[in-house]
């Protein structure tokens, strides 16, 4: 069940992508990319690196080439178990191969707070399927670590990425 709705979101996405930049056209980018299965069957409490995605957005699927993405779509499929939140922490690589945190803006009365970016979804108490958007434009690479509060071995994840041309 939960593989079909994340193929239904993965080719949603596909159909739905904006027009795409004329540098973007030029470089041979016209369709999203589908990374495919990224995680399966992993629990949200395992370590962090068994929870941890990392796709490389660049024109040729190297360090050294060009940031080719504008979008990144992170379809996930969530067993229920005891977890009350699903946490996506993105982070960005500009060179490819360092990262740095991603991180939000608020101002309020001229003063500005700065953030972690992170993402996070209420289980409601039952299996979900949210779909996570990040802007990765710049991002040679990003990695995204999958959690959550009160999570149990029980709590299996399955997370699918698509990255996005264009707006």
């Amino acid at each position: 069940m939960k593989r079909i709705t994340l193929a239904i979101l993965a080719a949603l996405a596909i159909t739905a992508a904006a027009p795409l930049p004329a540098q973007a056209v030029e470089q041979g980018f016209t369709t999203p990319r589908y990374f495919g299965p990224k995680l399966d069957g992993v629990a949200l409490n395992a370590t962090a690196a068994l929870r941890t995605i990392t796709v490389n957005l660049t024109h040729n699927g190297t360090a050294t080439g060009n940031a080719a993405y504008s979008k990144i779509l992170l379809g996930v499929a969530h067993t229920f178990s005891t977890a009350t939140t699903i946490t996506v922490l993105w982070t960005c690589s500009l060179d490819g191969t360092n990262y740095m945190t991603k991180t939000s803006r608020a101002i309020a009365a001229g003063a500005g707070t700065v953030s972690l970016f992170l993402d996070t979804y209420p289980t409601g108490s039952a299996s979900t399927s949210p779909l996570f958007e990040l802007d990765v434009r710049g991002c040679k690479a990003v990695k995204m670590l999958l959690g959550g509060a009160s999570a149990g071995v029980g709590d299996l994840v399955d997370a699918y990425v698509t990255a996005i041309v264009g707006k």
